[in-house]
């Protein structure tokens, strides 16, 4: 009987052949009738990425058994062709049952068994297996091992990774509630005026002013100063009354749970990979980045740590659009409208994301409900604000952020153009150069329906660098979410074109301001320059993120084209 099982066994390894034969069928079936099973087959064919495919094949004939393989495949097998099903069915109840005497074999006729697995009938020469395989194979008899050890799984536990992710939001809110009270002048005189740093629609000066003006019961937005959301004076006018400690803490917080956000979502997202099939290309080490990571390389990012330094207002949308984004992945899709319509009253663009928000609540119906909760929830709070401050707050919010009252130079795009075009066709550039970066909302999640959170990524990159109040606070979150994705690192082809342009546009912009205003030496067009740099930096970095993407689907997907070159007709 051994010699037989043995036997068995080794004719089934050229099965692999066959199971990639059918996994490229099932790959050109309808998608949406065939998603179950693509799901339940993909599951067991990502286990032959071993260098092994024996035990692969041991390990899924094992798990046959113990999962009832067949009747997995029978619940989904109406939408095949019945010619696909028989074969189907016949190889799965073959295995299960070479699987069954297998697990039943004697342990003194496990020696004899072994050989011939190896191909190695009687009467030929005996040859030790390697120990591994020895053991391996005991582990998958008596069933101690029934789901194999993947490469790519976490190698942290919940208590030391929640610890160490604890250490690292205290360490990085230490260090920005230390600068801000030890060195009150460089955060509020220096870096609260920094262009780059704070914007007309950010600024603590102009916040400052808004709360003044409040506290006296004059409306803020009668005079051309405030331009800023009523949420923010409804949150900040409490603390207006406590010393000004009080308010580089509300900063502070905020920063964090901008940090706490990503790391859930990086520790969502792992949790993710692990659970689900089809998430890796056959044969990868797979590193994913740990949540104390993601919050650190944001934590830790001087341009995050200049922006809370300089007190701007943008932390707090980004700690709703971060909020909105978890919320998503987590199902929660009304705390995710909620978060997004505050993004959305704070900073305008964050209107965009209720696209990949709306795609995580999966079927069409919950797409159109998830926009009308958002119109709604966008509606409230407009008619909130309009009972306590007035119809002006709109005019002074939302037009001023479309129509670009104030040409301020910032690292965006819009002011210097609309300085020097003409008032008669100012109107005309609004539209366009709005409509540029709002075009981008549906197709880009459409594109990458699959993985809504990946086309939200996208769209936080593209309103970094098309908004027309953009400040390095923007870039920042962008570049705190890449870790998230961090398994498409290696796909980036220009990562040294994109960091050299970013890094020159960032260093070279306050060298720039300072011979333009302070020495008179230069002009608007040096500072200019470096902002095209900047954004163009931006821009190609957004490029290479989605080709990666694409990329990576390719070769998970169709892992035989993983070493060819990929040319689009």
């Amino acid at each position: 009987d051994a010699v037989d099982i043995g036997e068995k066994i080794h004719v089934l390894l050229p099965e692999l052949e066959q199971v990639d034969a059918m996994h490229a069928q099932y790959l050109r079936c309808v998608e949406p009738d065939l998603e179950p099973l693509y799901s339940c087959v993909l599951r067991f064919y990502s286990d032959f990425s071993d260098d092994t495919p024996m035990l692969a094949m041991l390990s899924l004939a094992l798990r046959a058994v113990q999962r009832g393989f067949v009747r997995q495949i029978c619940r989904v097998m109406p939408p095949l062709s019945a010619l696909g099903c028989r074969q189907l069915a016949a190889d799965a109840e073959y295995i299960s049952s070479v699987a069954a005497a297998f697990v039943s074999t004697a342990d003194s006729d496990f020696d004899v068994l072994l050989q011939c697995v190896l191909g190695r009938g009687q009467g030929q020469d005996d040859v030790e297996p390697p120990s591994e395989l020895r053991t391996t194979l005991h582990a998958l008899r008596s069933g101690r091992s029934a789901e194999p050890k993947r490469a790519n799984a976490p190698v942290w536990t919940a208590r030391a990774e929640s610890k160490q992710l604890a250490y690292v939001l205290l360490l990085g809110s230490m260090l920005r509630l230390g600068l801000l009270l030890l060195f009150p002048d460089l955060t509020q005189r220096w870096l609260a005026g920094r262009v780059e740093l704070s914007t007309p629609v950010t600024s603590f000066k102009r916040l400052a002013e808004g709360l003044h003006l409040s506290a006296r019961g004059i409306s803020p937005y009668d005079g051309g100063v405030f331009h800023q959301s009523p949420l923010l004076l409804l949150v900040f006018r409490p603390l207006y009354y406590l010393p000004d400690a009080a308010m580089s803490v509300a900063f502070v917080a905020a920063d964090a749970l901008v940090a706490l956000g990503l790391a859930k979502l990086a520790g969502a997202r792992a949790a993710q990979l692990q659970r689900s099939a089809g998430t890796a290309v056959p044969g990868e080490t797979r590193f994913i980045c740990r949540p104390s990571v993601a919050a650190m390389l944001y934590l830790f990012n001087p341009l995050a740590i200049a922006t809370a330094l300089a007190r701007s207002t943008i932390v707090f949308s980004h700690a709703a659009i971060v909020g909105a984004l978890y919320l998503g992945t987590q199902g929660l899709i009304t705390g995710a409208v909620v978060c997004a319509a505050v993004a959305t009253h704070l900073s305008l663009y964050p209107a965009m994301l209720i696209a990949p928000i709306a795609l995580m609540a999966g079927s069409g119906r919950g797409i159109v409900r998830t926009v009308i909760m958002f119109a709604c929830t966008i509606g409230m709070l407009h008619v909130l604000f309009v009972a306590i401050y007035g119809a002006e707050y709109f005019a002074a919010t939302v037009d001023f952020t479309v129509r670009v009252g104030d040409l301020q130079p910032t690292v965006g795009l819009f002011w210097y153009f609309f300085i020097e075009i003409f008032d008669e066709f100012r109107a005309f550039f609004i539209v366009v150069f709005q409509l540029t970066a709002l075009a981008f909302a549906v197709p880009v999640a459409w594109r990458f329906r699959h993985d809504p959170l990946f086309a939200a990524t996208m769209l936080v990159g593209i309103i970094s660098a098309l908004k027309s109040y953009p400040a390095w606070g923007d870039l920042a979150l962008f570049l705190g979410l890449l870790p998230v994705y961090e398994d498409l690192l290696k796909y980036l082809q220009y990562t040294f074109l994109s960091a050299n342009l970013l890094l020159y546009g960032i260093g070279l912009a306050p060298v720039f301001w300072y011979l333009w205003i302070e020495q008179g030496s230069g002009n608007a067009n040096f500072f200019y320059a470096a902002t095209l740099v900047y954004v163009f930096g931006q821009i190609a970095l957004l490029f290479d993120l989605g080709s990666a993407m694409l990329r990576r689907s390719l070769d998970i997907h169709h892992p035989e084209t993983r070493n060819r070159t990929v040319i689009q007709d």
